[in-house]
């Protein structure tokens, strides 16, 4: 089955981060076929602020094996991601699944290592006036 080469892979091996066969230092391969035939306690789909976190916390557990597994690039050298006043760049690239909708708009996604997170340029959304008033009380 083909992947294409926007798969990423992650290894984690127990809190150490151990390189699972040939994988690089940081644990991450773009080519699937490293982890091919081998066996994991766990496997996270999805590398977003989620996954990531999901992943790393059972890495806690020494002799745990867990593998991430993402389907866009690793991009952490791409400064579309890392730089907040490039917000937008990634908009309709291969990091943005860019969902349609049936009102002709677009719902953005992150397509790469961290997600949506990777390419909302900081930005947050208020909750209701009324819960925010109540949380500063």
């Amino acid at each position: 089955m083909p992947f294409g080469k926007a798969l990423t892979v992650f290894a984690l091996v127990s809190s150490s981060f151990r390189a699972v066969q040939s994988l690089s230092s940081y644990g991450v391969t773009t080519d699937p076929f490293v982890v091919n035939g081998q066996s994991f306690d766990y496997i996270v789909v999805g590398a977003g602020l989620a996954g990531t976190t999901v992943a790393a916390r059972l890495a806690e557990t020494s002799e745990v094996t867990v593998l991430l597994v993402e389907a866009g690039p690793d991009n952490r050298t791409d400064d579309i991601i890392y730089d907040v006043y490039a917000y937008s760049q990634a908009f309709g690239t291969a990091l943005d699944w860019a969902w349609p909708t049936d009102q002709g708009k677009t719902i953005r996604g992150g397509k790469t290592l961290g997600g949506s997170t990777s390419i909302n340029g900081a930005h947050t959304a208020a909750g209701p006036i009324n819960v925010v008033r109540k949380s500063k009380r």
